[in-house]
């Protein structure tokens, strides 16, 4: 009997050495505690101790030190992977979501962070992978559209074509543009615009006002493309002189300058005065011996610019044409007074025709 006790005794110590240990679920577990706050409570008071309170540690050269946290429906794995754990655990630390087997954050051993995603890519020290393209999955709270804005000069952040987050200049400096000014910026480098073939429209409320078309051609107003390099649907003011086909707008009295020609179907000229003056009984018409005199001594009629000034200064349509009309009824007042003097001629040679026949009747009854 004795010895089965002891056997007894014995067996019992060594269950109990190999058995896990638990603990009841109305307790609490305080290490370093003797009034733990929570079901594991570990404490410790040591002024500039750097060593863990608590550590986890798998020793199997592919193995995960990990600690799961489990919810309702959900479960997520915290650790850090061995040095020959698979790639992307492997040094790193990771919060992986055990329900799907993704992992969430990871952390490697330089510090470089990936959040969403399975790999580190471009080389930064953080990369996020969005749920959704076109997104950033970056948001700051506090700093919104509506924020206020700074007037100096600084960087700002922008991502590449890769996504890479890069920092260039704000307004100054060869490597930024910005629409608060800009400095020093190259032209092949920094600019605004597209790079495939799809037009540039600028709106103002909400209504496309002008557009930048793919083939460089430039449109104001809503219109289809006429192929013409500028074109404009609606009304235009020009405050100062426009030169077509010429850069020589030397003269300020004028604002349109056109070489080779203009091709119209209509052309309205505004003037001041028309020489219908010229029909009024008060005007002095000068005779026609007069004129004649005038074109022996100047080659050309008078009150009409000569072929050598309209070369040096040009035409000036509307006061030609008021010339033109003064000489056309300077001849027609010419006409009728020429007219009227044939009517007298006609009449004197009447009467005389009628005298010589009388003359020719009498001479007849003397025979």
């Amino acid at each position: 009997m004795k010895h089965i006790i002891i056997l007894s005794l014995i067996f019992s110590m060594y269950v109990s050495a190999n058995a896990q240990n638990t603990f009841p679920s109305s307790g609490s577990v305080g290490v370093g505690t003797i009034s733990p706050g929570s079901l594991l409570h570990v404490y410790r008071n040591a002024s500039g101790n750097t060593t863990p309170v608590m550590s986890v540690e798998d020793d199997y050269t592919q193995g995960f030190a990990q600690m799961a946290f489990k919810g309702t429906g959900q479960i997520f794995h915290v650790g850090v992977g061995n040095a020959s754990a698979p790639a992307l655990y492997a040094n790193n630390f990771f919060i992986v979501d055990a329900a799907v087997g993704k992992p969430r954050l990871v952390i490697d051993n330089t510090g470089t962070v990936a959040v969403g995603t399975n790999s580190f890519n471009g080389g930064g020290k953080l990369t996020i992978y969005p749920t959704a393209a076109d997104n950033s999955g970056l948001q700051l709270l506090r700093l919104t559209s509506t924020s206020g804005v700074s007037t100096a000069n600084g960087k700002v952040l922008t991502v590449d074509a890769s996504g890479n987050v890069i920092l260039v200049n704000d307004g100054i400096g060869t490597s930024g543009w910005s629409a608060t000014g800009n400095a020093g910026t190259n032209p092949s480098t920094n600019y605004i615009g597209t790079t495939d073939g799809v037009d540039m429209a600028f709106r103002t409320n909400n209504l496309e006002r002008f557009r930048l078309l793919s083939n460089g051609n430039f449109r104001i107003g809503s219109g289809t493309d006429k192929g013409k390099t500028f074109q404009v649907y609606g009304t235009g003011y020009f405050s100062n002189s426009i030169g077509i086909g010429t850069d020589s707008i030397n003269d300020s009295n004028y604002k349109l300058f056109v070489a080779t020609g203009i091709r119209t179907r209509k052309v309205k000229v505004d003037v001041s005065a028309w020489p219908d003056y010229v029909f009024n009984k008060n005007y002095f018409l000068p005779s026609l011996s007069e004129v004649e005199k005038f074109i022996d001594i100047n080659n050309h009629l008078p009150g009409v610019a000569s072929a050598d000034q309209v070369e040096k200064e040009g035409l000036n349509l509307g006061d030609n044409q008021g010339v033109l009309l003064k000489k056309i009824e300077e001849l027609t007042l010419y006409a009728i007074d020429h007219n009227k003097e044939l009517q007298k001629m006609q009449e004197l040679i009447a009467l005389q025709q009628q005298q010589i026949d009388e003359l020719k009747k009498q001479l007849e009854l003397r025979k």
